[in-house]
């Protein structure tokens, strides 16, 4: 999928990555249009969690579509966070058109300056294998959240996107290195969390993708490395590839998703 630059490059994520929303919109609307799922990602997100009153935090933020198309149905303050702060800009517009009471900060996943204890929930969606390292980021979720609190938190699989990496390999070869899940995914998270809460529960989303547009795969294949410094040249090699993949599944591309939620209590306390 990516060079390691995606992975913990804090400056490459907050300066071109996640600088503004649109390659993140570009990820996201190959889900949103080609999901196969009978329920779509953020709506399902919702209805897994065990909501209650109180405060809550949203770590990695992103643009804030989880509090446009999820609507949690949650009373109490919310604090957005993110590296970018073009993210938190967009995050807060979202989640107050919503109709939430909510404000945000800039700030890195590993120093939230917030209270101990002081969040109902804590919210960490696809985002905790961009941290350097992810424990001390599941250690200040662990310290925010209150005792009777559930921290939400989402990644992928080794399986997630098997098919796109095959087609970026062959263009990309050892430039290709898919560290997300390895850093902190569905398998490698959970020891991460379990070091931190005494309960964690993994709840699995059952998805996969029937893509029918070349444009919108190859918008996706292109908005992060080492693609999206592709030469013209690579590109062209890789659109015919995926032209090629189009052809073969009578104009379908299957797309393998593995993607699921912990729900993590009983934060433990140094």
């Amino acid at each position: 999928m990516t060079d390691d630059r995606f992975t913990g490059d804090q400056a490459y994520l907050r300066g071109s990555q996640y600088r503004t929303p649109d390659k993140l919109a570009d990820r996201q609307r190959l889900h949103t249009r080609y999901s196969t799922a009978p329920q779509k990602w953020f709506p399902w997100l919702v209805d897994q969690v065990p909501w209650c009153d109180g405060p809550i935090v949203e770590v990695g933020c992103g643009p804030g579509n989880f509090w446009e198309e999820g609507r949690p149905p949650v009373r109490g303050p919310i604090t957005l966070t993110d590296l970018s702060a073009g993210m938190v800009e967009a995050a807060v517009a979202r989640a107050s058109a919503a109709g939430y009471t909510v404000g945000g900060h800039v700030a890195p996943a590993e120093q939230l300056d917030l209270a101990d204890a002081s969040a109902a929930h804590v919210i960490a969606n696809h985002m905790l294998y961009h941290v350097p390292h992810p424990p001390d980021a599941v250690a200040e979720i662990a310290r925010v959240l209150r005792p009777d609190g559930v921290a939400v938190v989402a990644t992928n699989g080794e399986r997630h996107f098997r098919e796109t990496k095959q087609l970026e390999h062959a263009v990309f070869a050892s430039r290709v290195v898919d560290r997300t899940a390895e850093a902190f995914g569905l398998t490698t998270g959970r020891p991460m969390l379990e070091a931190a809460f005494a309960d964690v529960e993994l709840i699995r989303f059952p998805d996969m993708l029937r893509v029918t547009e070349v444009d919108d795969l190859m918008a996706y294949l292109c908005s992060y490395p080492p693609i999206e410094d592709g030469d013209e040249h690579q590109i062209a090699e890789l659109r015919s590839l995926v032209d090629a993949a189009f052809v073969a599944g009578d104009g379908v591309v299957e797309i393998t998703k593995d993607v699921g939620v912990f729900l993590c209590r009983g934060p433990r306390r140094p």
